[in-house]
């Protein structure tokens, strides 16, 4: 029986240049996920004044969610509408129950998180003719996302409105 080889002073360092990149990656990672990302008021800027004031249909059945922020995690700050199942955040979240499919809303405001690596865009809404229970005082939100437009169409026009 031979006995194992001894990797020289060059394959141990070539080994180690190999796994440096993934390591940093994945504590840039980490490390990035633990971080609040500050939000701000994006309504006035031109890039999104087409969406201001448009309303959309549900197609389908979305869940709400009540966000929790730190550092108290006390009450929930705002409700971030989305389609099933929902979400996992690092943030608390509250189930609010379900929005059923058919109800409208209009986009009133954009909030952005700023982030050089994860950026997010969230319109702010008001629900038309039927306000949502639980939400007084309260932003609702939904996530920017192409998936998003999958499972809303642009409201009626005979619908009556508020």
């Amino acid at each position: 029986m031979t006995a194992p080889a001894i990797p020289t002073l060059v394959e141990s360092r070539q080994r180690r240049r190999r796994l440096l990149p993934p390591v940093l990656l994945s504590v840039l990672l980490g490390q990035t996920a633990c971080v609040q990302l500050a939000e701000v008021d994006s309504t006035p800027a031109s890039v999104y004044a087409s969406m201001i004031g448009r309303e959309f249909e549900l197609r389908e059945e979305f869940v709400a969610r009540g966000v929790k922020l730190p550092p108290d995690f006390d009450e929930v700050n705002y409700i971030l509408i989305m389609p099933p199942p929902g979400i996992a955040s690092r943030y608390r979240i509250v189930d609010l129950g379900a929005i059923p499919a058919g109800r409208c809303f209009r986009i009133v405001g954009v909030v952005t998180h700023r982030s050089e690596l994860f950026p997010a865009t969230q319109y702010v809404v008001s629900f038309l003719n039927h306000p949502m229970a639980g939400s007084e005082g309260r932003q609702i939100r939904i996530q920017d996302a192409a998936a998003w437009r999958l499972y809303v169409k642009p409201a009626s026009r005979s619908k009556p409105r508020n």
